[in-house]
C-alpha cells in the first residue's frame, strides 16, 4: 500500500499548493495587478489540476486500504525460480 499512498499524498500536497497559488492569484487580480496574464494563468492551471488530476486521489483509496496481505500468499520466489 505504500506506493499508492505516496501517490495519493503527493497529489493532495500538490493540490494544496495549487489552491494556495490560486488564492494568491485571485488576490492579485482583485488588487489590480499589472501582470494579469500571469495571475489568470495561475488560476487556469489550478483549475485544471483540481478538475483533471486531483480526482485520481479517490481511485487510490482502495489500493491504499487493501494493504499488502496478498503478497504473503506468494510462495518463496527463489524456490519457484530455481
Amino acid at each position: 500500500g505504500a506506493t499508492p499512498y505516496l501517490r495519493m499524498f503527493s497529489l493532495v500536497t500538490a493540490g494544496w499548493y495549487m489552491a494556495r497559488q490560486a488564492v494568491a492569484a485571485a488576490k492579485l487580480l482583485e488588487d489590480g495587478t499589472e501582470d494579469r496574464a500571469y495571475a489568470e494563468a495561475k488560476l487556469t492551471t489550478a483549475r485544471f489540476f483540481c478538475e483533471q488530476l486531483l480526482p485520481a486521489v479517490q481511485g487510490l483509496e482502495a489500493p491504499v486500504r487493501a494493504g499488502f496481505a496478498p503478497l504473503y500468499e506468494i510462495e518463496d520466489l527463489r524456490a519457484i525460480a530455481g
